[in-house]
């Protein structure tokens, strides 16, 4: 082996949280600088080797040290005055308080962002860089989920609109600050209070007609409201009757949203139903809340988009179901087969279907019954035939059949199958040597042999 290649050996197992120790304490002191590094960075290496790495002769060592989660409070400390290794450790979730307290008021903007970013890092000290100069730090502690609901508060109000719009963006943002932040003059801002979870309803209608921008007629605001009204329109915590009015407006994708949210009133999915765009009617037929009776209608739909839509709702009935099975586009029956989960009577005549791409389809079902797996094995489409070749739920009479098929491919497949033992491997090798089968003879030996090794070592089921 080349010392490439044994660099590059060790570089793996250096890296890899499955070593044994006694392999990384080895590495640990190897002459490359790249292993060593590796050992410092992976996330099992054990408290005693990172101390000894901690003084090692090379900066990028040390610093993986200090950023690697097992390193405790006493050996951070003795790495802290190590060049930009501060970086490091302000980040680290071991990092003790009063180091924290300490980097907070580091000249390095990006020690204090660490600081600001570290979920260790205690309230006193997020508040007050929440006063930081620098607008990244500011930021960071906005999205800081650990950041006291005073401090959003405070943030709320900040000069710069991307610290705003963090505040907008954390999980932990009181529907106090949400509500100021809703009449926000920045669209982005406003945006991210549509965008939040826990928006509550009466703030989302007011996001609803976005009262900042009262000329539609400007294409810039009818983006930026529409955008937000979009938002509002997805939103789970947007009342009944909000979506109702929004459900008639003239952006098509604020009446997508619309039919596609769960709080969407039955009367509002059936105006939908009905609506001009095919993008629309789709997320009605797709909504789990749209009552048979509309999904009946949909069923019907001009547009086959829809009508697969139709066959991916988990509530359609199955009287529906078999009416789609005899659907003109071929899409739409495959659909069926893909989200309907159709009874064995039903797959029985799609796996007979005129188009390939639905027998292949059902094929790609993993719980097909007997049945179903013997028509497709005689499938005219040799793909068909690869895929039941390739079921661990094959039986062992079908595959000692299609180890004998025309298509090479068909019967490495066979050979692949766990279900296939030793007895059928011979049969398919021998059959593809009579055909001097060159590439297919190379594969199955090469199988063979491992299969012959997994069946003496027991690990081949003897089916």
């Amino acid at each position: 082996m080349t010392n490439f290649a044994l660099n590059l050996e060790k570089i793996a197992l250096a890296s890899n949280p499955n070593t044994p120790v006694g392999i990384l304490k080895g590495l640990a002191n190897d002459e490359d600088d790249e292993i060593r590094f590796e050992v410092a960075r992976n996330r099992n290496t054990p408290l005693e080797i990172l101390k000894d790495l901690a003084n090692d002769y090379d900066a990028d060592v040390r610093r993986m040290v200090a950023e690697n989660p097992n390193i405790t409070a006493e050996n951070l400390n003795s790495v802290v005055n190590d060049d930009d290794t501060p970086r490091r450790i302000a980040s680290n979730s071991n990092t003790p308080i009063e180091t924290l307290n300490v980097l907070a008021n580091d000249m390095d903007n990006v020690v204090r962002r660490m600081v600001a970013k570290n979920l260790n890092t205690p309230a006193k000290v997020l508040k007050m860089l929440a006063n930081d100069i620098d607008n990244v730090v500011r930021r960071t502690v906005a999205k800081n989920p650990n950041t006291p609901a005073e401090v959003f508060k405070l943030l709320a109000s900040d000069a710069d609109y991307n610290v705003r719009r963090m505040v907008t963006e954390n999980p932990n943002t009181t529907a106090e600050v949400l509500k100021l932040l809703a009449s926000d003059a920045d669209y982005n801002v406003r945006w991210g209070v549509a965008c939040n979870p826990n928006t509550a309803e009466e703030i989302l209608s007011v996001l609803a007609v976005d009262n900042t921008f009262n000329d539609r007629n400007d294409i810039d605001n009818i983006f930026f409201s529409s955008n937000i009204m979009v938002k509002v329109a997805c939103h789970r915590n947007t009342a009944t009757e909000i979506l109702r009015v929004l459900a008639i407006d003239k952006n098509e994708n604020i009446r997508m949203a619309v039919a596609n949210n769960p709080n969407t009133s039955v009367e509002t999915l059936k105006v939908l139903a009905k609506d001009e765009n095919t993008e629309v009617r789709w997320e009605v037929a797709y909504n789990n809340n749209t009552p048979a009776e509309v999904l009946k209608i949909l069923a019907n739909d001009k547009d086959p988009v829809v009508r697969s839509g139709v066959t991916q709702n988990p509530n359609t009935p199955s009287e529906i179901v078999r009416i789609l099975i005899n659907e003109v586009d071929a899409d739409v029956r495959r659909w069926v087969v893909i989200t309907s989960n159709p009874p064995t009577e039903i797959l029985k005549i799609l796996a007979s279907d005129a188009d390939a791409n639905v027998r292949l389809q059902v094929a790609y079902k993993d719980n097909n019954p007997i049945e179903i797996i013997k028509i497709l094995a005689s499938d005219a489409d040799a793909n068909v035939r690869r895929l039941v070749a390739s079921n661990d739920n094959t039986p062992v009479k079908i595959l000692q059949t299609l180890a004998s098929d025309a298509d090479a491919k068909v019967r490495f497949e066979v050979v692949n199958n766990r279900n296939y033992n030793i007895i059928y491997a011979e049969t398919a090798f021998e059959l593809a040597n009579s055909w001097e089968d060159t590439e297919l003879e190379d594969q199955l030996y090469e199988d063979k042999y491992r299969t012959n090794f997994d069946y003496e070592n027991g690990d081949l089921d003897n089916n």
